[in-house]
């Protein structure tokens, strides 16, 4: 019997009068300490099947889970924070960033995360129903490594705000969790990172291969039938595929003059791009990612060192590459505007971005000729490999630019000795003041910060004002009107952008 004492509380007492309610035996059930949350409101045992409980399966309900955020925690160490990218100050986003990153309707082959709870200690796993197999302990640690650490190889900002890692952790993960080549792209590229970065293999050598046999084939097949569903996973798998198949540099058996595969790599941007439209950017909350620097090819032209113009102008009238002039002269314009942002810029994140998107402005015509491997083309390209040894602190260029170097300079071997004097001495500079010095033949040559230095804000001004050129570096925009991409400041009427890709 129970009583209630003076002071409020509930107590037992043999001489308590019976209470005039039915009686009702409860079911005994063992606690569900780690039960979904519709079985804990519902009050009643969950079986904690995963990834849907057998009650919510049954009323077709999404399951959610609540666990300890030390659970989340599958490895006996955590993985260290390289330093991926220049200026990159950020180590393992919150957990809103990395909420925001998963979309739970298109998330097929990984659990996603949902909102923290009020206790900090806790945060909610949403699991749906579709990923009942294939992701496991080490497959949520590769994710997560790629959402804290190897998203930021692609920032060149140096503040607080890093909008294009905010781009990487949610615009390029939803388009991963729908479409399963880009997905395995992501996973391949954070062992990657994590295996060059740290030493991680992230479980096991193998998982990179498995993942990079599944980027590849669904890629290609997915180019040709260009179903708009895929236009968003199709231009981030472009990009971050240059990145992936950077690692053969960094391999003894790699083949020789590998840039060139390479080349055709970066290429493949404008290959997607003529296959889904441009105007088909904006739709896909992709665009930053191809935001490029702007240029003046006309004024570059006077920064063309001499040696390479003497390399074209002294081209003997009867031979045959002749016909090639008119494509050397283009090119070495594009290559101007590397040793014109040495002069007046030095190091820095701009300048860096222009060395790695050199390759997506070159016309066809010269691309033609590097795949014949015509001397004088890998002579030019000699040269802008030269610049590749000056992208420092960002580990998928490492070992790069050494190693085209070395395997152009091989290639054409004596004959060309007296043309590729300044490749043949970069080889051996690791100083990138030395270097710069020598690529711009300037031994008196000072730049305006140290290439270690972190962005000052004269750099992070330029950073942002970075957008979207055309293949001769005039600013475009997209004309919602006209539904195509046009000149921000046409010379002349009719002026259209010019894309080589296109030629």
């Amino acid at each position: 019997m129970s009583a209630i004492t003076g002071s409020g509380s509930l107590v037992w007492s043999p001489d308590s009068p019976p209470q005039n309610k039915p009686y009702h035996a409860k079911r005994p059930h063992k606690k569900s300490r780690l039960g979904c949350q519709n079985c804990k409101r519902r009050k009643v045992k969950c079986d904690e099947k995963r990834p849907s409980c057998g009650i919510c399966t049954l009323r077709g309900e999404t399951c959610v889970f609540v666990l300890p955020a030390a659970s989340l925690d599958v490895s006996s160490s955590k993985p260290k924070s390289p330093s991926a990218s220049p200026g990159s100050g950020k180590s393992s986003p919150d957990y809103k960033a990395l909420v925001s990153t998963q979309n739970q309707s298109s998330a097929p082959f990984t659990t996603t995360l949902s909102d923290r709870l009020q206790s900090p200690d806790f945060i909610v796993v949403r699991e749906p129903l579709q990923i009942a197999t294939g992701c496991d302990a080490i497959d949520m640690k590769i994710l997560w490594h790629f959402l804290g650490h190897t998203c930021t190889s692609f920032s060149i900002e140096g503040g607080d705000s890093r909008p294009m890692e905010d781009l990487m952790r949610k615009t390029v993960m939803d388009h991963a969790f729908s479409v399963k080549f880009l997905y395995n792209c992501v996973m391949a590229l954070s062992c990657l990172h994590a295996c060059e970065t740290t030493g991680d293999d992230m479980g096991d050598p193998y998982r990179l291969i498995r993942y990079q046999d599944g980027v590849f084939e669904p890629f290609s097949t997915a180019i040709r039938t260009s179903d708009p569903k895929t236009y968003g996973a199709l231009l981030a798998n472009s990009l971050l595929l240059t990145a992936l198949s950077s690692q053969n540099f960094r391999l003894s058996h790699a083949p020789d003059l590998y840039i060139i595969q390479w080349m055709t790599i970066w290429r493949g941007i404008g290959t997607i791009f003529q296959t889904i439209d441009r105007a088909s950017l904006r739709s896909t909350g992709l665009e930053q990612l191809f935001y490029r620097p702007a240029m003046n090819l006309t004024a570059a032209a006077a920064y063309i060192p001499r040696n390479l113009n003497v390399l074209v102008s002294s081209i003997p009238a009867d031979d045959p590459d002749q016909a090639n002039r008119k494509a050397y002269t283009r090119v070495l314009r594009y290559l101007a505007t590397l040793y014109q942002n040495m002069h007046q810029g030095g190091f820095g994140a701009v300048m860096k971005l222009r060395i790695i998107t050199w390759f997506t402005y070159l016309p066809h015509d010269f691309v033609r000729l590097v795949l014949d491997k015509n001397c004088r083309a890998l002579v030019i390209l000699a040269h802008y490999a030269a610049f590749l040894k000056l992208t420092l602190g960002v580990w998928w260029l490492e070992g790069i630019g050494a190693r085209s170097l070395r395997d152009i300079c091989a290639f054409l071997g004596p004959a060309w000795s007296n043309e590729l004097k300044i490749p043949l001495a970069a080889r051996d500079i690791e100083d990138p003041i030395e270097l710069a010095r020598l690529v711009l033949d300037d031994p008196t040559w000072e730049p305006r910060r140290s290439p270690t230095d972190k962005c000052d804000a004269q750099e992070e001004q330029e950073t942002r004002q970075l957008g979207l050129v055309d293949d001769q570096g005039r600013p475009v925009y997209y004309e919602s009107e006209a539904r195509a991409v046009v000149l921000a400041n046409p010379s002349h009427p009719g002026d259209e952008p010019v894309w080589n890709a296109d030629e």
